[in-house]
């Protein structure tokens, strides 16, 4: 992942101007949401810089100071990340250096591989109280980011709330999520609201092309599908040029035979599990999309050149989303999506997703 300073993103401008002129008027507690890959977790470690730099209040963050020095060099005392082990090991800009002081070694048992966790614990929550409770080391603010909220679990949740409800003198607390109903009700409501801004297409697109020299196809239709620009960045890094219209092909031709599990397959051997149902989404529905526009324009004159199997797209649609609806860490994936390839093979007529 590139690390990304707010400074460099031109849709948050005017969002990072109002956090600018608050400055130490910010609510203790704010809740960040928005769509993911647009730059959520950069305002928030923009937000931090605010309430950390030592100049005063209503400018921006000097970057000369003691404490604006201690936070680029990842050694803040008073900056504090919960994330998962996951997010550490994708290593976005200082999510490592500030994610390791509260995460936990994994373990291997029986001889089987560590699971990469996907939640943030109650004893990582705890952790944290405990260390915001205690005098600012800076002798300024503490300011602590939970990334993503929503791989909290029950427990952390409720463990969070009761700091919430009580929290301690000159801290502030940045929850950033894409998905804020993951969240008890009861912490959203403890909560002021910052919806963060995704960037109109063409200002994502003229983005994307200072940044690679060359928006590809492929970029252009992971906007349209509704991808951040920040993912998108990430994205066309990890395939050659062509890599996801070639996926594409790949998954629509698998599911046109019949093959919804080979279609799954394909894409998972490209993309991690979320990332790869939340992209079989995307794109059956824009296939079955595509074929009821070009038979309604053709009016039955001429067919598409590929002719999808509509009951392919639709189960691999559905049981996509069935995966992505379960919380971070609630089932074990593998299971989970063997299961789905046992049912994509399932005979017509059998299986859970028949319809």
């Amino acid at each position: 992942m590139i690390p990304y300073q707010v400074s460099t993103l031109p849709w948050l401008e005017t969002q990072w101007r109002q956090m600018i002129e608050r400055g130490q008027a910010l609510p203790h507690a704010v809740l960040l949401n928005g769509k993911p890959g647009i730059g959520k977790l950069a305002l928030a470690f923009g937000i931090a810089r605010v309430l950390l730099c030592r100049r005063d209040s209503g400018r921006e963050p000097c970057g000369n100071c003691g404490s604006c020095t201690l936070l680029d060099s990842g050694t803040h005392p008073d900056l504090h990340l919960l994330t998962t082990e996951q997010q550490l090991e994708r290593g976005e800009g200082l999510v490592p250096a500030y994610g390791a002081r509260y995460s936990a070694p994994a373990t291997t048992t029986k001889g089987r591989q560590a699971r990469v966790s996907e939640i943030i614990g109650v004893d990582t929550i705890r952790a944290l109280t405990g260390k915001l409770s205690s005098t600012a080391g800076q002798g300024l603010r503490k300011v602590a980011l939970i990334y993503p909220a929503d791989a909290m679990n029950i427990n952390a949740a409720n463990a969070l709330l009761k700091f919430l409800e009580e929290p301690t003198p000159a801290t502030h607390l940045l929850l950033i999520t894409a998905d804020p109903f993951q969240l008890p009700a009861t912490v959203r409501s403890r909560c002021s609201r910052l919806e963060v801004a995704a960037p109109e297409t063409a200002v994502a697109l003229a983005w994307l092309e200072r940044l690679t020299d060359n928006v590809s196809e492929d970029a252009k239709t992971l906007l349209q599908q509704g991808w951040g620009p920040l993912e998108i960045a990430d994205l066309i890094t990890e395939l050659p040029a062509g890599g996801y219209r070639t996926l594409y092909q790949t998954a629509l031709t698998s599911a046109a035979e019949g093959d919804a599990a080979g279609a799954l397959t394909a894409v998972l051997e490209q993309l991690g599990a979320r990332r790869a149902m939340r992209w079989l989404q995307h794109s059956m529905l824009s296939a079955m999309r595509q074929q009821a526009t070009l038979k309604q324009d053709l009016q039955g004159n001429a067919q598409p050149k590929a002719n999808i199997n509509r009951r392919q797209c639709v189960a691999l649609f559905r049981l996509a989303g069935q995966f992505r609806r379960w919380p971070h860490g609630a089932v074990d994936e593998t299971l989970f999506l063997e299961d789905i390839s046992s049912q994509l093979q399932a005979p017509r007529g059998k299986g859970d997703y028949d319809l």
